[in-house]
């Protein structure tokens, strides 16, 4: 009975589709089932749908933002209305056609915008005179403005003090770290190793002698034709190489890997003593006039005086720069006294005895990179990164002359001829130029040496001991030969894989050539 009841209670409920709409309005749920709305936000949301078709003009909102419509505009007229806008602050609305105005518009005033900008020009006030001490440059206040502004940057007498106090604590604390920093022994931790079979022989003699049928005297110089030898032992680049003084039996190397070593020439042609104790790569080398102790700077910051036989420090000296070049004063009388050309854009004379600086040539105003002496060793010469070359007169700390030119570059090479009466300097415009050093030193505008490439690098150069020949290297690896009469190539020679940085012509044999260079090799040539 229940089961008819339900089934014709469904077809009384159902909605006939030829009813009116009054009819449908009258068949309702029942209150409790109707969904929870509160009738003031059905209020608000009329009330808000109503504002926006009245703020469109009676149109539907598509946009987020309002309402969006499609206008075709011609692109003359709407850059002349932006330009209009932008100078006087008002346009034309291309749809509307009605004018629109900006903020801007207001402080026109009517004028245009180049006119105001030219009446705040001279509101501009002067920039002052740095002579006086008046100048204030393109930081000039407007008039009106300027009492704001000294209003606020001005101190109180008691935060003046404060200030002043604490720079003064500034200068105190920076001068004793400098002292303290200076006051600081220079240690080095330095060992060596000895390859060799013995250091004495039987008379007592040390390896380091030459053997008695190496004779001095002037010969004739020829252009090597092969490589007759390399050494391998440096771990990188190989930075500097100098022979032995006088004899040449030994060449000693400098390399990135810290590592100093003495190289034999005449017999087994091995490595015989390493030295280490620089932390950081050898940038140069000096041998004493006796080659029985040497000079090494790094970019650690020291310079080494080492004992060549025991390989021990005699003495390790810093000025908290990097140095870049060392040279001892050929002088056998003065071969306690040696150069030092730095980071410090000033040059160091040090005495070996005392390690103290016992003098300061400075006038350049960047790295010093090459030190040369000349006219019997009384004066020296030094280039520098601020493309300026310096004549010294040793022991003055005065400049005797300069050289600067406006078409100079940096001179990261030099070498004196051997009969001491021209310098020739390795320019980073892949040339060589040649000066003269007689009773003017100026440059020598008639000779010069071009076709290598060394732009960028500290290539060497070097002469033959008869001076006939012009030796340098090359970024590439090449080994350029010159005719120094006439200034011509006279041979190039493919040395390394890699850039050939230094050349040292033998002073004993005459067509024995030694290379180093950044494959880290070393190659003799004969």
């Amino acid at each position: 009975m229940d089961k008819k009841q339900r089934k014709q209670d469904a077809k009384e409920s159902e909605v006939d589709p030829n009813e009116t709409e009054s009819d449908v309005d009258l068949i309702q749920l029942p209150i409790e089932s109707a969904p929870n709305v509160e009738v003031a936000d059905l209020v608000a949301k009329e009330s808000a749908e109503k504002l926006a078709m009245v703020d469109l003009g009676g149109r539907s909102k598509n946009h987020l933002a309002g309402y969006l419509e499609q206008v075709s505009v011609d692109p003359a007229k709407f850059d002349e209305q932006h330009r209009l806008y932008s100078s006087s602050g008002f346009a034309l609305d291309p749809i509307t056609g009605k004018q629109v105005s900006s903020d801007q518009a207001e402080q026109l005033e009517g004028r245009s915008a180049k006119a105001v900008k030219r009446e705040l020009k001279l509101k501009r006030q002067k920039p002052g005179d740095a002579v006086s001490g008046d100048y204030v440059g393109p930081w000039a206040g407007y008039e009106g403005a300027q009492a704001e502004v000294e209003e606020t940057d001005t101190l109180t007498e008691e935060q003046k003090n404060i200030l002043k106090q604490l720079e003064e604590n500034r200068l105190k604390r920076m001068e004793e770290i400098k002292e303290e920093e200076e006051s600081k022994p220079v240690t080095v931790q330095a060992s060596s190793v000895f390859y060799g079979n013995l250091a004495h022989d039987y008379q007592g003699r040390s390896f380091l002698e030459p053997a008695s049928d190496l004779k001095l005297g002037p010969h004739q110089c020829y252009i090597p034709k092969k490589c007759i030898h390399t050494w391998v032992g440096h771990s990188k680049a190989v930075q500097c190489a100098r022979i032995f003084p006088k004899y040449g039996h030994y060449i000693l190397s400098g390399s990135y890997d810290k590592h100093i070593k003495l190289w034999d020439v005449m017999l087994n042609r091995k490595c015989i003593l390493t030295y280490m104790g620089h932390t950081a790569a050898v940038r140069d080398l000096c041998f004493a006039n006796d080659g029985k102790s040497f000079l090494s700077a790094s970019f650690d910051k020291n310079v080494v005086l080492w004992d060549t036989e025991y390989g021990k420090v005699i003495r390790a000296f810093t000025n908290r720069k990097i140095p870049y070049c060392i040279k001892f004063n050929p002088e056998d009388s003065k071969q306690n006294l040696f150069l030092v050309g730095s980071q410090a854009k000033k040059i160091l004379q040090y005495d070996v005895r005392s390690g103290d600086v016992v003098m300061q040539y400075e006038e350049h105003n960047g790295t010093v990179n090459t030190l040369t002496f000349l006219d019997n060793n009384k004066k020296f010469v030094s280039t520098g990164d601020d493309k300026k070359i310096y004549i010294w007169e040793f022991g003055i700390p005065v400049v005797m002359k300069h050289i600067n030119e406006p078409d100079m570059h940096v001179i990261a090479a030099a070498a004196a001829h051997p009969n001491l009466k021209y310098m020739v300097g390795q320019s980073m415009d892949n040339k060589i130029l040649v000066y003269e050093c007689k009773s003017v030193f100026k440059i020598s505008r008639k000779k010069k040496f071009t076709g290598h490439q060394n732009a960028g690098y500290a290539v060497n150069l070097g002469f033959s001991p008869d001076g006939q020949y012009l030796v340098s290297g090359d970024t590439s690896g090449q080994m350029w030969f010159w005719n120094w009469e006439k200034d011509k190539v006279e041979k190039s020679v493919r040395a390394h894989e890699s850039v050939c940085i230094d050349v040292q012509w033998h002073p004993l044999y005459p067509s024995r050539v030694v290379t180093a260079s950044w494959d880290g090799t070393i190659k003799m040539w004969d």
